[in-house]
C-alpha cells in the first residue's frame, strides 16, 4: 500500500514550507476547540478511541502532549512524524514547534485530520493515508507513537542506522530494542524518549 495524500503519493524525499504556527497566534486551546467542533460536526463527539485496520487509536490530551514536546525540545528537531495520527491533534500540536507529518491507516480518522488542518489553516503539516510500516523514516528525526500492542510494530522497521529520537506515549507498552534516554509524566500521561541502539 502506498502512503497517499489525496491524489498524490508520499515521495522518498520531500520538503514542506515551514510557517511558524505560533506566529499566527495558534494555541493548544485553538487545537482543542477545533478538534471538538470537528468531532461534533461529523457526528463523532464521543470519539475517544476507534478500532482501525491494524489496531486501535485513542485520543491524546492536548495540553499533556504540548508540555511533553516543550520538555523534549521539539523545536530542535527538523521533521516530526506521528505514526497512527488519528484525528491529527498531536501533529497539530507538533506544528507549533517544527515541521510535522501524520500517517493514519483509517480513512475516517485521516479525513478528520485533513479537516483539522484546513480549519486551523496550518501550512507546516501534512497528513497521509496509509500504513506507517511501509514508510522510509530517513526523512524524519523525531518519531511519535502511542502504541496499541505489546510488540511495537516499528521496532523492526526502523533501521539501526536511523538517527533521531522516538517518543512513546502511554503507560501500556514499551519497546524492547531501543535505549531509554529520559521519561516524564504530565497530568495522566507518561512520555518516554528513546534512541535506537547503535
Amino acid at each position: 500500500m502506498l502512503l497517499k495524500q489525496g491524489p498524490g503519493v508520499l515521495p522518498r524525499a520531500f520538503y514542506f514550507g515551514v510557517i511558524d504556527a505560533e506566529m499566527h497566534g495558534l494555541t493548544c486551546k485553538d487545537i482543542e476547540k477545533a478538534c471538538k467542533e470537528l468531532h461534533e460536526k461529523y457526528g463523532r463527539s464521543d470519539l475517544l478511541y476507534k478500532t482501525t485496520l491494524k489496531g486501535f487509536w485513542a485520543t491524546s490530551i492536548i495540553q499533556d502532549v504540548y508540555e511533553a514536546f516543550e520538555w523534549v525540545g521539539l523545536q530542535n528537531y527538523s521533521h516530526f512524524i506521528d505514526l497512527g495520527s488519528g484525528d491529527g491533534r498531536v501533529v497539530a500540536v507538533a506544528s507549533l514547534f517544527t515541521k510535522a507529518t501524520g500517517v493514519e491507516i483509517d480513512p475516517d480518522l485521516y479525513e478528520l485530520s485533513t479537516r483539522l488542518k484546513k480549519s486551523l489553516s496550518i501550512n507546516n503539516i501534512e497528513f497521509y493515508l496509509g500504513d506507517f510500516e511501509e514508510l522510509d523514516f530517513s526523512n524524519f528525526d523525531f518519531i511519535y507513537i502511542y502504541p496499541d500492542q505489546p510488540r511495537i510494530r516499528i521496532e523492526q522497521t526502523i533501521k539501526s542506522t536511523w538517527c533521531g529520537s522516538i517518543m512513546v506515549a502511554g503507560l501500556h507498552f514499551e519497546p524492547i530494542n531501543w535505549k531509554l534516554i529520559v521519561e516524564e509524566k504530565f497530568s495522566t500521561e507518561k512520555f518516554n524518549v528513546y534512541r535506537t541502539s547503535l
